[in-house]
């Protein structure tokens, strides 16, 4: 099965290429971004891009992960990455990052909206969890706009520093399950 394509109002969400490491190295080698994260490496070192992307289309083959490449159509421009992992059952995990140059613009928030109905409607999942570091306030914002609750707190070693996340999760509208079905 290839990996859809998936629109939104303004974001084009695709499968990444190779062609994008050097944007993603860009983008996500930025200490801003890599702090408010627990799984961009820092520092984010030469080859690193190229070995993920490589890494993306075989997890998606093998059902481990849905990774999509967030870019501004009309541009072709890359901006930032969201995804579905740790699949078990009918739970999946988001993660998601935009790069700087594109905060405060809606983007994640988009980005986030179309992954979890992909997830609900097409994967068959019935709860998304995610987290976020304690003080990205915007990440927090763009899970409660995603309609993510929050439930509570875990400690995890991110950067090599224990980092306090907020833990949220997404269940699936009962009624709309019976209109997939």
């Amino acid at each position: 099965m290839e990996q859809p394509i998936l629109n939104t109002e303004r974001l084009e969400l695709r499968p990444f290429k190779q062609a994008d490491a050097k944007r993603v190295a860009a983008l996500a080698g930025d200490w801003r971004v890599a702090q408010m994260t627990i799984n961009i490496p820092q520092p984010y070192e030469p080859g690193m891009a190229e070995s993920w992307i490589a890494s993306l289309a075989p997890a998606f083959a093998q059902g481990e992960k849905v990774v999509y490449a967030v870019t501004l159509p009309e541009a072709n421009e890359l901006v930032g990455s969201v995804s579905l992992t740790d699949f078990s059952g009918e739970a999946g995990h988001l993660d998601f990052w935009i790069g700087v140059p594109y905060w405060g613009r809606g983007y994640c928030t988009e980005a986030v909206q179309s992954i979890v109905h992909y997830g609900f409607h097409q994967l068959g999942l019935s709860v998304i969890h995610a987290h976020y570091m304690r003080n990205n306030v915007a990440s927090g914002r763009v899970l409660s706009k995603g309609g993510f609750e929050h439930k509570g707190e875990i400690m995890l070693n991110a950067h090599g520093m224990m980092r306090r996340l907020q833990q949220c999760e997404r269940q699936r509208d009962p009624r709309s399950r019976a209109a997939t079905e």
